[in-house]
């Protein structure tokens, strides 16, 4: 077994399902890799519905309490049986290369960190992630797709199409739990370009990422608000000049603001 597929949910029973079926669907060997899926204190029926699923590879449900998505990730890669691991979110529909492509570039670079090109559906209900996304990191994968040449700092990654070395996620110490629902990725990959690790960008293997109505319009305050907290405490770490723009451009203060400060 080469790679472990981690997959955070929390609530998104549907959303998560259909992922799975594109897992599922892969064009190499089950024996290659494991699906590790972390139920994060779900209270829809996810748990119940997913023992009901039948996988080609091993398939693995952890249960815990409610401790967000780092605490999800820290889980799912602690439990992982594979040295690699990949990090896929519970709303995304993969390609059926996507885990060989994976494996292909680790196995031609040693102590990378590998990520794939992702977007989301036309069709998905407004929220501030995917909107801020679409319009800063997605527009960039749309560059790298013309313009390949293009450079891509390892800061700029997000763990939604995401693999490197289990042995790199337990040196680094896992993501910060203090990032609970946006933010752990970018510093955790701060820590990480700390170390000097290289980052292969893998374009032409690609995730659809679709938006599900349970985080539309009506939940844009809430978002925003606990958004800007994790936004303040990692500038508080690591200053104005260490990350990356898009999450801190104009664009996304705007958002903030306005959901936050809207009457």
């Amino acid at each position: 077994m080469e790679i472990s597929v981690v997959v955070p949910t929390y609530n998104r029973k549907d959303l998560v399902q259909r992922t799975l079926e594109s897992i599922f669907s892969q064009n190499v060997e089950p024996s290659r890799f494991e699906i590790i899926v972390v139920v994060d204190g779900s209270i829809d029926g996810t748990s119940a519905a997913l023992h009901n699923l039948s996988s080609p590879c091993r398939f693995r449900i952890i249960e815990q309490q409610n401790r967000g998505l780092a605490g999800a990730r820290n889980s799912g890669f602690r439990a992982a049986g594979a040295p690699l691991v990949l990090f896929l979110d519970d709303d995304m529909e993969c390609d059926a290369g996507l885990i060989a492509a994976h494996i292909t570039e680790h196995h031609n670079f040693d102590s990378v960190v590998v990520f794939g090109a992702l977007f989301t559906t036309p069709d998905s209900p407004p929220s501030l992630a995917p909107d801020c996304f679409d319009r800063e990191i997605g527009a960039f994968h749309v560059n790298h797709a013309q313009y390949p040449d293009t450079p891509w700092d390892i800061t700029q990654c997000v763990f939604s199409n995401t693999s490197l070395s289990k042995q790199m996620l337990i040196e680094v110490g896992g993501f910060d739990e203090d990032f609970a629902v946006a933010f752990n990725d970018v510093d955790f990959c701060l820590r990480l370009k700390q170390r000097g690790l290289r980052n292969i960008y893998v374009a032409d293997v690609r995730l659809i990422h679709r938006e599900s109505e349970s985080r539309g319009k009506d939940r844009l305050p809430a978002q925003a608000k606990r958004f800007a907290g994790e936004l303040a405490r990692l500038q508080a770490r690591w200053g104005t000049e260490d990350y990356y723009d898009p999450y801190f451009s104009p664009l996304f203060s705007r958002l903030v603001e306005r959901c936050v400060l809207a009457p």
